[in-house]
C-alpha cells in the first residue's frame, strides 16, 4: 500500500476518516445501539462507584462547581474533566460487568467516560458525545485486530486510550492532521499493564482504563494545543513493545461498510469474560436439574484455549474471585448466582465453596480452539455422587453478538445495579438516558443524575 512522505498512509486514512464522519452517516441501528451502550455503561459505573475504594477515592477528589464534569457516585459532585474520565472509567471496572469486544478488551470503558466528560465539561449535544463515542470504539477494536499482544500483557490501558483520543478529538473538531496527532500522542503515552494483578486481586489494575481514558484526554487537548507525535507510532507502540506483530492493514479494511461497536458483548455474570461461556454452560444444565453443591464431585470445563488463564486458584478478595473459573463455577453452584454479590463479603470466604472451587479442572478444548474466534465457547460436565454425569455447551455467552441478551435484560441489570444509588428512580433514570442523542448537551446527564440520586445537599454547591 503506499505511502504519504513521513506518515504512514493507514493511520492518517483513519483519522481522516474520523474527521469525516458524520451523526446522520452512522446506520440509525449502530447509533441506537450505541445509546444502549451507553446506558448500560453508566448503570455498571453507577454501581461501581459505591466500590469503598472508590468512594475513599472521590472523597480526596477536590469539587470544582464551574467548567467541570460529574463523578458518577452517589454525590454526583463535579471536578475537571481529566479527573472525572480518571474516576468514572476506574468506577465501571470495579464489577466487571461492563462491555466488551473480542479481541479488544473493553473499549468502551475507556472511551466512553473520556468522551463523558469532555462533552460535559464544553457543553457538547448528546449527537456529537455519540458519534465520539461510536468513533473512538471504532480505533481501539482496529488497533486490536491489527495487534498480537504480547503474552502477560493485558488488554487494557493502551488501545481504549488510542480510541479516547479519536473520540475526544472528534468531540474537539479537529481537523485530520491533529486527529492523527492526537491518536499517535495517545500510542506514545500507553500503559504497559500486566494480567498479573487480576489473580493476585490487587486493584492497581481498575486504574488501567480509567488512566487510559484520562490519556486520550489529555493527548486530544495536546494535539489541538500543537503537540505533535511521531510518524508510525502504532507500530512502534503495537508491534515492539506491546506486541509482536501490527498489520497497519487491519486499520483501514472495510473502514465505513460496518463499525465494531455492533460486534461488542455484554455482560450479565460479575467476573472476567472468559468465565462466561462456562458458566452459560453450567446455567443450562441448572436449569434442567436441581442439583445440590453437596453431589458434586467434580467439575471439568473445556474451554477456548487462551481462556484458561482462568484456571487460577483465587483469593478471598473480589477482583481476583472475578479471574478464577474455579471460584466462579462453586460460587454459582453454591449461592445460585454469579452477579455482583456472588463476588464480595461472606461467599469469598465460604468454606463449601472454597472446598468445590479445588474440585474444578479447567482444560482448553481442542475443538473449542478451532472455532475461536467465530465462537468464544465452554463445555462443562457435572460428575455427582450418584454417579450421574450432566453435560451442557455453550457456544457464545448470553450478550455476544452471536447471542443478543434477551429484550429488557439490559434494562433489567441497569436497574437492579442503580436500584441503591437512585433511591427509587432507576426506571426514569434508564429511559431519560435512552434519550440521549436529542439531549442539547451531556451536561443534562449530570443534571439528571444529581436530581434523581436525590443527594443534592451533598453535593458541594454545584448547580
Amino acid at each position: 500500500m503506499a505511502r504519504r512522505k513521513g506518515i504512514a498512509f493507514e493511520e492518517m486514512a483513519l483519522a481522516e476518516w474520523v474527521a469525516e464522519v458524520r451523526f446522520g452517516s452512522i446506520p440509525a441501528r449502530i447509533r441506537s445501539h450505541a445509546v444502549a451502550i451507553f446506558q448500560d455503561t453508566l448503570g455498571v459505573i453507577l454501581r461501581g462507584a459505591q466500590a469503598p475504594e472508590v468512594q475513599r477515592l472521590v472523597a480526596e477528589t477536590p469539587a470544582l462547581a464551574r467548567g467541570g464534569a460529574t463523578v458518577l457516585t452517589g454525590e454526583f459532585r463535579r471536578t475537571d474533566p481529566f479527573t472525572a474520565a480518571w474516576l468514572n472509567g476506574t468506577a465501571g471496572i470495579f464489577l466487571e460487568l461492563d462491555e466488551g469486544h473480542r479481541p479488544t478488551g473493553h473499549p468502551g470503558i475507556h472511551v466512553l467516560p473520556a468522551a463523558l466528560a469532555l462533552a460535559e465539561w464544553k457543553g457538547r449535544s448528546g449527537r456529537e458525545f455519540l458519534t465520539g463515542f461510536i468513533l473512538g470504539y471504532e480505533v481501539a477494536a482496529r488497533i486490536s485486530h491489527a495487534t498480537r499482544l504480547r503474552q502477560g500483557v493485558h488488554p487494557h490501558g493502551h488501545m481504549g486510550a488510542v480510541g479516547a483520543a479519536a473520540a475526544c478529538a472528534k468531540l474537539l473538531g479537529l481537523d485530520a492532521s491533529r486527529i492523527r496527532h492526537a491518536m499517535g500522542a495517545a500510542a506514545s503515552l500507553a500503559l504497559a499493564t500486566s494480567w498479573t494483578p487480576c489473580f493476585h486481586g490487587a486493584t492497581v489494575r481498575n486504574f488501567f482504563a480509567g488512566t487510559a481514558g484520562a490519556i486520550g484526554l489529555r493527548a486530544a487537548l495536546a494535539a489541538r494545543a500543537g503537540f505533535t507525535a511521531p510518524d508510525r507510532p502504532f507500530r512502534e507502540t503495537f508491534g515492539r513493545l506491546l506486541g509482536t506483530r501490527f498489520d497497519p492493514d487491519r486499520l483501514v479494511e472495510g473502514l465505513g461498510k460496518g463499525y465494531e461497536i455492533a460486534s461488542n458483548y455484554v455482560k450479565f455474570h460479575a467476573c472476567c469474560a472468559c468465565n462466561h461461556p462456562g458458566l452459560d454452560a453450567l446455567d443450562t444444565i441448572l436449569r434442567r436439574e436441581t442439583i445440590a453443591p453437596e453431589e458434586v464431585t467434580r467439575v471439568v470445563v473445556e474451554t477456548t484455549p487462551r481462556f484458561t488463564i482462568m484456571d487460577s486458584p483465587y483469593r478471598p478478595i473480589p477482583l481476583s474471585a472475578k479471574f478464577s473459573l474455579p471460584y466462579a463455577v462453586a460460587t454459582r453452584l453454591v449461592t445460585g448466582g454469579t452477579f455482583v454479590d456472588a463476588f464480595e463479603g461472606a461467599p469469598l470466604h465460604d468454606r463449601h465453596i472454597q472446598r468445590l472451587s479445588r474440585r474444578v479442572l479447567v482444560r482448553a478444548g481442542a475443538e473449542w480452539g478451532r472455532r475461536w474466534p467465530r465462537q468464544a465457547g465452554a463445555t462443562v460436565t457435572l460428575y455427582l455422587t450418584t454417579g450421574k454425569r450432566l453435560r451442557a455447551s455453550c457456544a457464545n455467552p448470553i450478550g455476544s453478538a452471536a447471542n443478543p441478551a434477551p429484550p429488557g435484560a439490559l434494562r433489567r441489570k441497569f436497574l437492579a445495579l442503580t436500584a441503591p444509588v437512585l433511591n427509587g428512580n432507576a426506571p426514569a433514570a434508564w429511559t431519560a438516558l435512552g434519550r440521549a442523542a436529542s439531549m442539547p448537551t451531556m451536561a443534562e446527564v449530570g443534571r439528571l443524575l444529581r436530581r434523581m440520586g436525590g443527594r443534592r445537599a451533598a453535593d458541594r454547591g454545584h448547580a
